[in-house]
């Protein structure tokens, strides 16, 4: 399992009306080539499996010409949990 610490979270809305009033966190999607991602922020985990289907999923040019990347969107919904690391 990979962990993947994300900077901030997302407010819904960037995403779709319908996301108003939640927080998603965004998963590139090379953390998913070799399964499971464990997003910790603010000591709070959330575990996402490679078989959970994203709320939505957008692929962005890079900025540097080498093609796009692709970023998965999953509702945060987190344990709270001590960190050990």
């Amino acid at each position: 399992m990979k962990i993947y610490r994300p900077k901030n979270l997302i407010e819904g809305y960037k995403i779709g009306d319908k996301y108003k009033g939640k927080l998603v966190v965004a998963i590139p999607e090379k953390k998913f080539i070799d399964g499971s991602v464990k997003a910790i922020f603010k000591n709070k985990t959330m575990i996402i499996t490679n078989f959970e289907t994203p709320v939505e999923n957008i692929a962005f040019p890079d900025r540097f010409g080498r093609g796009t990347y692709r970023l998965f969107y999953y509702i945060w919904s987190p344990t709270t949990q001590e960190l050990l690391i």
